[in-house]
């Protein structure tokens, strides 16, 4: 389905994927899901964009400047780096940040949105600009966070400490991969991010979390 190449991938209303996972590769790729089965669907290499529709996905992003959309349905969409949009949709939706090192754009759509940051800086975070309903967040000036329609009842910032330590991009990658080989014989409705973790045998504390 997917090539080295610019894709556009379409997966149609109820179409289910004989495997859990999407893996757009490498290429500038379009990938939109209106199946309403949920799914994991990784960028990869390039610039892409990520559009679910309903359904209770995980989203990842890859090597470039991406954009995540998420549906309907409880959503995960995660961010490993670069400048990124991520719009979570109406829904109990986590945004998992990890090690930021660009700019990331998070618009709320209606849902409740918890976004994680997992970052050896976290402690240097803080909001630096509040305008109305748009929150800007640095650690540095050369990297931040910009969540837009911010609103307080709808989106929680958490910082996820780690014991010193952070899931780097290839653990997280494996994680993917692990929980699509896991949830590949149903909806993965009840999927969440941290349930996985301990099989890694990485020293995150999820529990404690810190707001901002």
């Amino acid at each position: 389905m997917a090539t080295e190449q610019d894709d556009i991938i379409v997966l149609p209303l109820d179409y289910r994927m004989n495997a859990k996972l999407l893996d757009a590769g490498d290429g500038n790729d379009i990938v939109t899901d209106v199946s309403e089965k949920g799914h994991i669907i990784k960028g990869g290499k390039g610039n892409d964009i990520i559009t679910v529709k309903a359904g209770n996905n995980i989203l990842l992003d890859g090597e470039g400047d991406d954009a995540l959309y998420g549906g309907d349905g409880d959503d995960i969409l995660i961010s490993t780096g670069g400048n990124v949009t991520l719009a979570a949709g109406k829904g109990n939706n986590i945004i998992f940040i990890n090690q930021l090192n660009g700019y990331v754009t998070i618009i709320n759509n209606g849902g409740k949105d918890t976004i994680i940051l997992q970052d050896k800086r976290i402690a240097d975070y803080q909001i630096v600009d509040h305008n109305g309903n748009r929150s800007y967040l640095s650690a540095d000036g050369l990297s931040g966070i910009l969540i837009e329609d911010y609103d307080q009842q709808n989106v929680v910032i958490n910082a996820a400490i780690g014991q010193g330590e952070t899931l780097n991009n290839r653990q997280l990658d494996s994680l993917i991969d692990f929980i699509a080989a896991f949830d590949s014989n149903g909806e993965n409705g009840s999927i969440d991010l941290m349930t996985y973790l301990p099989n890694f045998n990485i020293d995150l504390d999820f529990s404690v979390a810190t707001t901002i």
